[in-house]
């Protein structure tokens, strides 16, 4: 074999059984690559548009009643997101329980919002029975919470005056003495004057009917 023959027998390879070649792997990436971008768009353009879930994480297809916020307008409203596991979400219930009953001659209102898991609906069902819940209860969707910054903790709490404005927002447990405190400065109309935030509206399925 001349220099030259040998020379271009070292520039290629053999062929080892089992081993992808550089062309098959270049094919290999580029598939995967394209697969995640698939992935990505169809994931970015689900439709989780305004009152139609998917509720989080299991859609279930529901036929009964819903609440819708905007029935309540000229009502003081709190909404509370929760969820049965959450610990301060169990210490924070009985007070809407029984902030709901004090307030009962006054136009407010309380609306639960479930972020729990739809596949545990009996078990959500009887949290509310045993906590003796005298409020609205609906499930959530990615939509409100969206809608309403996010919700990246819970339990996450607003209050919406008569107008249907945002007027105090609460991350975390809050004493009951703090929202009586601040439903009674909004029915009196001596809340201070902020930048108004018009409440995002939502229309979402009741749990239990009271």
């Amino acid at each position: 074999m001349s220099q030259k023959q040998h020379k271009k027998a070292q520039e290629v390879p053999e062929n080892t059984p089992g081993q992808l070649t550089e062309k098959q792997k270049k094919w290999i990436k580029s598939g995967v690559f394209f697969a995640v971008i698939i992935g990505l768009f169809i994931v970015n353009n689900i439709d989780g548009g305004p009152d139609n879930g998917p509720y989080p994480p299991n859609y279930f297809e529901y036929s009964g009643k819903t609440v819708k916020l905007s029935d309540y307008q000229g009502k003081v409203v709190v909404i509370d997101f929760w969820a049965t596991w959450c610990a301060p979400c169990r210490k924070g219930i009985p007070e809407f329980v029984e902030m709901k009953k004090q307030f009962a001659d006054n136009d407010v209102e309380f609306i639960g919002i479930s972020m729990d898991d739809t596949k545990n609906k009996t078990d959500v069902e009887n949290f509310i029975k045993e906590y003796g819940v005298n409020y609205p209860m609906v499930w959530g969707n990615q939509s409100v919470t969206y809608r309403y910054g996010g919700v990246g903790q819970i339990p996450t709490s607003f209050i919406i005056d008569k107008n249907g404005n945002v007027a105090a927002q609460h991350v975390g447990y809050v004493s009951k003495e703090i929202y009586v405190n601040e439903i009674n400065k909004i029915l009196s109309d001596a809340a201070e004057t902020k930048e108004s935030v018009k409440a995002p509206d939502f229309e979402l399925p009741i749990i239990v009917e009271n």
